[in-house]
């Protein structure tokens, strides 16, 4: 039995460093109906925090199935227009967003037809683009984290795996297992800014990925920046938009990416699973690829608009990561990105770029699309050479770990 205080614990942390909620801020919490009671005890707690309002945003992935199955693709294009109104106000009036992964429910989709996975997600990015924006600007607090459930305790353990085994698992690589996790979250906060202060003394022009699988170069435009941890609101307001979070990212330039690289980890993309996905750039773009295994989703998710087949992040991440570490592939976006190198097609990070303001992230050679998909590279014999707008070269990783 997992304990109250331990999940009161972690509600607080994603409260109070995830999303630094204020009081008299209101909350969005979207998660799976069998994440509920978890849900509810963050709700609580926010409450007890000042929260003036938390709404939630139950999905069902197996009713999800239900309607796939049932419904003509046309009218599974269709969304309710009261969903423009919800998601204005949430922009308008400065709502935190709480995401927690669907990590139960994922089974009901996979076999699912793609084409109506497009769509829908097309139909959402549309109603909810203008709230989505401005998470993505850091406009409003956010944050994604994972809750331990019986389905994706097997999934990581094994089927004689249990939630409890998996809450186990998941305390020190949350800092869980100590009195203050925030206070601990706050040290690892200097160790990202002494690796990114570093980075960005280089000014680095370009790195160069060298692996078993991998000879990939990525450029840089000067104006970009490395950045990691936590996130900064405009007023200046630090939150995580990821727990646990391990990495330092930075966004390339959409036109300097030529080589090949491939996949070391499973990814879903679209609902499907990916697998071994070796993606062949030229000129900044996917011109070619194979898979493994979900080369139909790879297709489509590189032909959804015109920076779907071009980069949006790279992302550093040390194979001493207490994820890595761990040994277990957790089947989640956001803890396997977080146990190593990733790269991802899509959309960039305006913060990645200095003194940007309201300007357009294309006049820094910055990503725009409306989809963005991490795929992890990283492994132990990955080695990245920097080299800088000097005209130095410096290796920056060696053997999948900092040389810094």
């Amino acid at each position: 039995m997992i304990k109250i205080e331990e999940q009161e614990k972690y509600a607080k942390l994603i409260l109070e460093r995830g999303l630094a909620l204020q009081p008299g801020q209101s909350l969005i919490i979207k998660f799976e109906y069998q994440q509920y009671q978890f849900a509810r005890l963050v709700a609580k707690m926010a409450y007890r925090m000042g929260a003036r309002f938390v709404e939630f945003q139950m999905i069902d992935l197996e009713l999800e199935r239900v309607k796939m199955d049932n419904q003509d693709i046309n009218e599974y294009q269709k969304i309710p227009s009261y969903y423009n109104t919800i998601y204005s106000d949430f922009e308008k009036n400065n709502w935190a967003y709480l995401a927690i992964d669907s990590t139960e429910g994922g089974k009901y989709l996979e076999g699912s037809d793609i084409n109506k996975t497009v769509a829908k997600t097309k139909q959402a990015r549309k109603v909810s683009k203008s709230f989505h924006d401005a998470l993505n600007k850091n406009k409003v607090p956010w944050c994604i984290v994972c809750a331990p459930g019986p389905n994706w305790a097997k999934k990581v353990l094994g089927e004689d795996g249990t939630e409890e085994e998996l809450w186990e698992l998941l305390k020190p690589i949350l800092k869980l297992d100590k009195n203050n996790p925030s206070v601990e979250w706050e040290k690892e906060t200097h160790n990202f800014h002494s690796r990114m202060e570093y980075l960005n003394s280089l000014k680095i022009k370009s790195l160069h990925y060298t692996s078993n699988t991998a000879d990939l170069k990525i450029g840089f435009h000067k104006d970009a920046s490395w950045v990691g941890g936590p996130s900064e609101l405009e007023n200046g307001t630090a939150f995580y938009p990821n727990l646990p979070t391990y990495e330092i990212f930075n966004a390339p330039d959409i036109t300097q990416c030529e080589g090949y690289i491939t996949t070391t980890k499973p990814v879903k993309v679209l609902g499907d699973i990916t697998e071994k996905v070796r993606f062949v750039f030229e000129d900044g773009k996917v011109k070619s690829f194979t898979a493994e295994k979900g080369e139909d989703a790879i297709q489509k998710l590189i032909s959804t608009d015109a920076g779907s087949k071009s980069l949006g992040e790279v992302a550093l991440v040390d194979e001493n990561s207490p994820i890595s570490q761990s040994g277990k592939l957790f089947s989640s976006i956001l803890f396997d990105e977080n146990a190593s190198c990733h790269i991802a097609i899509g959309s960039c990070y305006p913060e990645c770029f200095k003194n940007i303001g309201n300007d357009s992230v294309s006049t820094k050679n910055g990503n725009i699309s409306d989809v963005h998909v991490d795929f992890m590279v990283g492994s132990s014999s990955l080695q990245i050479e920097a080299t800088t707008y000097d005209g130095e070269s410096v290796i920056i990783m060696k053997d999948g770990h900092y040389t810094f």
